[in-house]
């Protein structure tokens, strides 16, 4: 046997087999075998749970700061409907109720809790692009019959998606702030109401993404874990099968 310098590994050369039995041989090579696989997907994989961890807790905080929402509304009108003319109770209802209540950013500019905000967004923001290159290393492309480009149902085109948002609205600054916040929910009283909510539903797909891909790491860990524990299972009935072998020729030549 060799010790690799580089990596400390075990090097099975032809003279080991020489010098080894096939018990020695099937812990070192079979078992060897199976460790240095294993090992490598489940470090792959550990990697990989962990990035989708990082990239939903950054979700989870953008989440808490886009719900930095409020409405204010009008105040009560000043009338007493009884004893008037209930057309006039009418008239003051109807245009009570019928006005719309926008929602707004919750807080002023300049104020500490906006700043706090201000800080908060731009580590998140961060946060987030420095993620993108951690998942495209773990994120399979398509296959060729389907274009071979990025799954645009990926977590990693989930978070591209957010982060634009984020870019676009420029969040360095309390207009892009607003904005981003807003969503453009005021636009419901509009013609121009299609757009509304697009930020939170962005937001949303990409936490569904991330439950998703967490689960099914996870689930792949499982099936690592057990095919582990039968590739010990498939040597040890081996070396078992073939101490009763040696056993047996032992006996017969004792005999």
């Amino acid at each position: 046997m060799a010790i690799d310098p580089i990596t400390g590994e075990v090097i099975l050369t032809p003279a080991a087999y020489k010098e080894h039995n096939i018990q020695a041989l099937i812990e070192l090579s079979y078992v060897k075998a199976a460790n240095e696989t294993l090992a490598s997907n489940l470090s792959s994989l550990n990697t990989a749970l962990t990035t989708t961890k990082d990239v939903m807790d950054t979700f989870a905080g953008l989440q808490g700061l886009h719900n930095a929402i409020t409405v204010v509304g009008k105040p009560p009108f000043d009338f007493d409907y009884l004893g008037k003319d209930s057309t006039a109770y009418y008239a003051a209802a109807k245009d009570y109720y019928g006005t719309s209540v926008d929602p707004s950013f919750a807080y002023a500019e300049g104020s500490s809790a906006q700043i706090q905000f201000s800080s908060d967004i731009a580590k998140l923001k961060a946060k987030l692009s420095a993620q993108i290159p951690l998942l495209s290393a773990t994120t399979p492309l398509l296959p060729l019959n389907q274009g071979g480009g990025e799954d645009p149902n990926s977590l990693l085109s989930k978070v591209r998606a957010v982060l634009k948002d984020l870019t676009d609205n420029d969040v360095s600054t309390y207009e892009g702030q607003k904005a981003w916040v807003e969503d453009k929910y005021p636009a419901l009283t509009t013609t121009d109401s299609s757009t509304s909510g697009l930020i939170q539903q962005r937001l949303t797909f990409g936490i569904t993404a991330g439950q998703s891909l967490n689960d099914t790491q996870k689930e792949t860990v499982r099936r690592y874990l057990f095919l582990f524990e039968e590739y010990y299972k498939s040597a040890s009935a081996v070396l078992q099968k073939i101490s009763q072998i040696i056993e047996k020729m032992g006996q017969s030549i004792s005999r």
